[in-house]
């Protein structure tokens, strides 16, 4: 009966994974754009920096270039190691700029593409990820309810109980794993997940009330103790 948990979880996950997808698309297409369609200029180089984030080392140069239309603007660009030491302040460099939008330009050659495929294959892989495990709970959410009605109740002992490895909103997630037969004394094995409030009421060796679909045995819903109100 924990399934709301699972949804929401999924759902909170899925909402940060596509925003790594659709951002990573975005930079993608404007680099696709500048290198297809941008009118490339030397520019003069104005600063060379260096920055550090974790073990990583990032290089970027500031510069000023002229539109075709006169205009004078100036951009930043994060570049490749090789690219920063062979620029000179006040020297020259390429830059490529698109033509409608001369905001949006970059040094030529300063590609990030690799890193962007990276963070949108890692976005896909966790909206994914989430996503199924939303369309799963929801799927199991609507047994849960057919089993309230059409579900056959049966004893259930529990053989586990264990916290996870798994904090939501500062609080750790349990696994609680129970046995019950069914009508012709066939022994199925299930888990279910719930919050440490409802984990201390259980240890192994108790009992509580399980809904199993007469059809399909080993489909089951935990009630817990249905009658003490603390399922």
């Amino acid at each position: 009966m924990h399934n709301h948990f699972w949804v929401w979880f999924g759902s909170i996950w899925l909402a940060v994974g596509l925003p790594f997808v659709l951002l990573a698309a975005y930079f993608l297409l404007q680099e696709y754009r500048l290198a297809t369609s941008g009118r490339v200029v030397e520019a003069m180089v104005l600063t060379k920096d260096v920055g550090k984030s974790g073990d990583s080392v990032h290089h970027s140069i500031t510069y000023r270039f002229t539109t075709d239309d006169g205009r004078t603007l100036e951009g930043k660009s994060e570049v490749s190691e090789s690219i920063w030491n062979a620029v000179t302040e006040r020297g020259p460099v390429s830059v490529a700029y698109m033509p409608g939008r001369p905001s949006s330009n970059a040094v030529v050659g300063a590609s990030k593409r690799t890193l962007l495929l990276i963070f949108s294959l890692a976005g896909l892989v966790l909206s994914t990820v989430r996503g199924t495990l939303v369309v799963v709970s929801l799927r199991k959410s609507r047994t849960a309810r057919r089993l309230l009605t059409a579900g056959v109740r049966a004893p259930a002992t529990v053989t586990e109980v264990r916290p996870l490895n798994l904090r939501v909103n500062g609080r750790t997630q349990w696994r609680l794993k129970y046995e019950y037969h069914d009508y012709q004394s066939r022994p199925y094995r299930r888990a279910m997940y719930l919050d440490a409030d409802e984990a201390m009421h259980w240890k192994p060796g108790d009992t509580g009330d399980v809904l199993f679909d007469p059809d399909r045995p080993a489909t089951s819903v935990w009630l817990g103790k249905v009658d003490e109100g603390t399922a």
